[in-house]
């Protein structure tokens, strides 16, 4: 028989979000009539031994898995009962230990021995995933699924999977029924957010990323589901759940939507917030210097008729965009509404100077 080989190199584990586990039935020991048992030493050492290796997998240590579980195979594997047991634990092992060319042969040679288990498959299907055989890893899982249909962790990776190959349609189907056979389970809601954002659907990808963000917050999720809100016009929870994060903490990009979204909304109290720090010398670090922020500041407060914390906010804009003309546009209205007429023709005047042709399109708000 094949003994466990060497790997030349340690392989990157595979960039599914998901781990195969093993599942192989234990023969528990036979019996004959009369009440006498088949069992003997070797019976004992391989159960022994199984559950050794089962435990170094679940700690994890899949090395010290790995050289338990080829000592015994090395022992017992031409056993009937223990020997593609000792083999399957052998191949997972090393595929955790990320060894999958190791890990493969052993794998493929407990699919022949027992070709109707689908664990056997999904375990063949992980190792190709990191060998980056995707075609047959996808094979793998297909008929991991056909063998147990009702397997929602199948199901699960099998969509995965196909999300992988861009199958959005095939994937859907598969994640979609994983959920219901799981019931709605936390570990389903990464595949959905994964899928509803390749398929741009944004307003369902939101309570995923929701779920995902509450239960394990860390700057990426929070980046993720910020933008999907963004793409999915829910102005009203985006500016909730900004506003909601400390004011020190917030990103660029946080600052930015939080202030275009309160605009959308006709709202804008953490614009005048933004000018308040801007005027005591404490304004929000990330935006201090982005120009596009008090541009979109000054326009909340237009709106809002604060002209004067209006003129601050666009003044600043245009310290750090000095050419931009609709800043400069938007200051010659605010004068105006201000009733300081002089600086309003003054500004028009420059305005004029970056782009002669706004000369024909003047309104009542420009001098």
């Amino acid at each position: 028989m094949n003994r466990p080989g060497q790997a030349k190199r340690l392989q990157s584990p595979p960039k599914y979000g998901f781990v195969a586990v093993l599942v192989i039935s234990v023969c528990l020991g036979l019996s004959v009539p009369g009440g006498a048992s088949l069992r003997s030493d070797a019976d004992d050492r391989a159960r022994e031994g199984m559950a050794t290796i089962d435990s170094l997998l679940q700690i994890p240590d899949p090395q010290a898995a790995a050289r338990t579980a080829a000592q015994l195979w090395q022992q017992m594997g031409d056993n009937p009962i223990y020997g593609w047991q000792l083999e399957g634990r052998l191949g997972v092992a090393l595929m955790l230990a990320d060894e999958p060319e190791a890990a493969l042969p052993h794998l493929e040679s407990v699919i022949r021995q027992q070709p109707r288990e689908a664990s056997h498959h999904r375990n063949l299907g992980a190792v190709l995933l990191q060998l980056n055989r995707r075609g047959r890893a996808l094979s793998e899982y297909a008929t991991a699924v056909e063998l147990d249909p009702g397997n929602a962790a199948l199901r699960q990776e099998h969509g995965q999977v196909l999300l992988s190959f861009r199958d959005t349609k095939g994937a859907a189907k598969e994640l979609h029924l994983a959920r219901e056979l799981c019931g709605g389970c936390p570990e389903i809601d990464q595949p959905l957010a994964s899928l509803y954002l390749m398929q741009k659907d944004f307003y369902r990808a939101v309570p995923a990323l929701r779920r995902l963000h509450l239960r394990a917050p860390t700057t990426e999720t929070r980046r993720i589901l910020v933008a999907a809100m963004a793409q999915a016009n829910q102005d009203s929870q985006l500016v909730a759940f900004i506003a909601a994060l400390p004011a020190s903490g917030r990103s660029t990009t946080e600052w930015r939507l939080l202030v275009e979204g309160e605009g959308r909304l006709g709202l804008a109290a953490h614009s005048l917030g933004a000018v308040k720090a801007l005027r005591a010398d404490s304004g929000p670090v990330p935006v201090a210097a982005e120009a596009k922020f008090w541009g979109q500041v000054a326009l909340n407060l237009l709106a809002a008729e604060n002209f004067t914390d209006g003129l601050r906010s666009v003044d600043q804009a245009i310290a750090l965009a000095p050419d931009n003309v609709v800043y400069r546009n938007n200051r010659v209205v605010l004068l105006t509404r201000m009733g300081r007429d002089t600086e309003a023709r003054e500004e028009w005047a420059r305005v004029l100077e970056l782009d002669p042709s706004l000369e024909s399109t003047a309104t009542k708000d420009q001098p």
